[in-house]
């Protein structure tokens, strides 16, 4: 299968413009050659990589959960942290660490901690929220 990443940009847009009621402000469409976040191939949307470029700079890790944290220091963690992305009653980036499971949800970064654990989708539309709340590029 053959990923037509124009196409998935304005599908992810319009979902985006959608959800946050954005129509009179944003259109979904997607000038060709301006896709910014897109997987290398269909298995790397389902796997560890994720590729982001965020104000003409590329970011690209090891795996998605790095590249996505790297990204988001990019951008200021407390900035972003002042978007309140909620996940399971814990900000996005906040200073309290999510212990009522034997699961491991987020990553320390200083004094930060950063919910990564969730899918290479979830972590785009985040990005994407992100990204429309700080004015940012990406």
């Amino acid at each position: 299968m053959k990923i037509k990443p124009h196409h998935n940009e304005e599908e992810l847009n319009r979902q985006f413009v959608s959800i946050y009621d954005l129509e009179d402000e944003l259109t979904s469409s997607a000038p060709s050659g301006s896709i910014l976040i897109t997987p290398q191939n269909i298995s790397d949307m389902k796997g560890r990589d994720l590729r982001i470029t965020v104000n003409g700079r590329v970011f690209q890790e090891r795996n998605a959960i790095q590249t996505f944290i790297e990204v988001l220091k990019f951008i200021g963690l407390d900035e972003v942290a002042k978007v309140g992305i909620m996940c399971a009653g814990y900000n996005l980036v906040d200073t309290r660490q999510r212990l009522d499971d034997n699961k491991r949800w987020q990553q320390r970064e200083g004094s930060k901690w950063v919910y990564v654990y969730f899918s290479n989708e979830t972590k785009a539309n985040y990005l994407m929220q992100i990204a429309h709340a700080l004015k940012v590029n990406i």
